[in-house]
């Protein structure tokens, strides 16, 4: 009897944590994945951001940006928490904060 009620609740803890959605054949964790950022189901939207705000990931950043922000545009509610959900919400933490360049040409103040 204990077996049985030891795997029933093994069985529904394999199901609780199969919370995270995987989107299949998506072209933005695939560019992710080849700059080099491993895989996205292990990491937070905060630590890709992190990861994309370094300045030798700057282009892997800008490639990115464009096509999560289509995606973004037509996403269904549950995207943000699949794979491609949290590169795009890291992707968008990276633009806020990244270094951008100042017009120094005109009057000064």
């Amino acid at each position: 009897m204990n077996r049985v009620v030891a795997s029933s609740l093994f069985a529904i803890a394999l199901l609780g944590l199969s919370g995270c959605k995987h989107v299949v054949n998506s072209e933005i964790v695939a560019k992710y994945r080849a700059a080099g950022g491993g895989d996205p189901d292990g990491a937070t939207s905060q630590q890709i951001g992190v990861w994309l705000s370094q300045k030798e990931h700057e282009d892997v950043r800008k490639d990115l940006t464009p096509p999560c922000e289509a995606r973004r545009r037509t996403a269904p509610a549950d995207w943000m928490n699949s794979d491609e959900g949290r590169i795009c919400t890291g992707v968008a933490q990276a633009n806020l904060f990244a270094a951008t360049k100042i017009n120094r040409k005109g009057p000064a103040f």
